[in-house]
Parts: structure tokens; C-alpha cells; sequence
């Protein structure tokens, strides 16, 4: 069974521009690779796709503040990871970071942090 390694991130473009080539060594490694982030531009999605990712939509807004707003991107993106199931998150960004050291199933799984790109 192949490994699963989620990249969660803020936003797509974000991703494509400082970690895309990372992304495609771990995919080339015979990983299974997610890719879970804000898709506002959908070509970025398409492109991701085509090259063998697996995208999953945060529509998470990088620049919103709203509690409440936030509430709700923790739930959905605890959510999101327990369908994934990774056995490794990788967080790119502080919402990502944030919300992955709060998931409940963490503790069982491996992660990483970066909150600076």
C-alpha cells in the first residue's frame, strides 16, 4: 500500500509557485500525493491533476479573520483529513498549521510544519 502525504496549504498558487517541485519528487518516490488548499484559479487545479496529484478544495481564505468563519474551516478541514486519512500532513502556512496541530487523529499520524513558505 502506497504512503499518503497531504500538503495542506492555504492557496493553490501558493503551493504551485514554492513547493510544486518537492511535491513531484515525493510523487515520482511512488507516494500517493494530496494536495488540499484553496483552488481559486481552477487551472491550477487542472495542471495539479494532469500531473498525477490528488486535489482536494479548502475553501479556505487566507486573508479572512472571522472566527467564526475560521470555526468552520477547522471543521471541514477535520473533515476533509479524516477522509484523506494521510499518514503524514505536511502544513504549509499558519491556518494549515493551526489546524492540523488541533486535528483529533494527529497524534497518530506523522506532521510537519512550515509556517513561513
Amino acid at each position: 500500500m502506497k504512503i499518503k502525504i497531504c500538503y495542506f496549504v492555504n492557496s493553490a498558487w501558493y503551493f504551485e509557485l514554492h513547493w510544486l517541485d518537492r511535491a513531484l519528487s515525493v510523487l515520482e518516490a511512488g507516494y500517493d500525493v494530496y494536495i488540499f488548499a484553496n483552488y481559486s484559479d481552477k487551472s491550477i487545479l487542472d495542471r495539479f491533476t494532469s500531473l498525477g496529484f490528488k486535489c482536494v478544495d479548502s475553501k479556505i481564505k487566507e486573508q479572512n479573520i472571522n472566527p467564526v468563519v475560521f470555526f468552520c474551516d477547522i471543521i471541514r478541514s477535520f473533515r476533509t483529513l479524516n477522509k484523506i486519512n494521510p499518514d503524514i500532513v505536511h502544513s504549509v502556512t499558519i491556518k494549515p498549521g493551526v489546524i492540523s496541530c488541533l486535528w483529533p487523529e494527529s497524534e497518530i499520524k506523522k506532521w510537519s510544519i512550515v509556517l513561513l513558505g
